[in-house]
């Protein structure tokens, strides 16, 4: 088993908490810190929802041709996780959605927007 994170704390920091530790140390063969590892979905008091992303998807994902695109460019086509990161918005679109998060800055909702202009996404 691997467990990404988005941070990697001290030992003392999960010792003030124990119950909150779920998966127990003798089934992780490793944990690596990966920041921003759950976009496009939310991670809680760090950054919000990429919507803009996920309606990207919603839009493509409806023909096996749009879904054939979307993977050659977020999966097959980088080279790591950095570059995904960058073809997504790199820093300036992760500090955007960190702002939502932190109730700084309204999302964006590509599909409440279509949807009450009578558009299709």
């Amino acid at each position: 088993l691997i467990i990404t994170t988005e941070e990697i704390v001290d030992e003392s920091v999960i010792r003030k908490d124990p119950a909150r530790t779920v998966i127990p140390f003798f089934v992780a063969d490793a944990v690596v810190a990966v920041p921003h590892g759950a976009h496009p979905c939310l991670m809680p008091h760090q950054y919000y929802f990429d919507e803009e992303h996920i309606g990207e998807w919603l839009e493509v994902s409806k023909t096996d041709a749009g879904v054939d695109t979307y993977f050659e460019k977020y999966v097959y086509g980088v080279s790591n996780f950095d570059e995904y990161l960058e073809i997504i918005g790199g820093a300036a679109q992760l500090e955007k959605l960190k702002r939502i998060e932190l109730y700084e800055e309204p999302p964006v909702l590509p599909w409440v927007s279509a949807r009450n202009s009578g558009g299709s996404k």
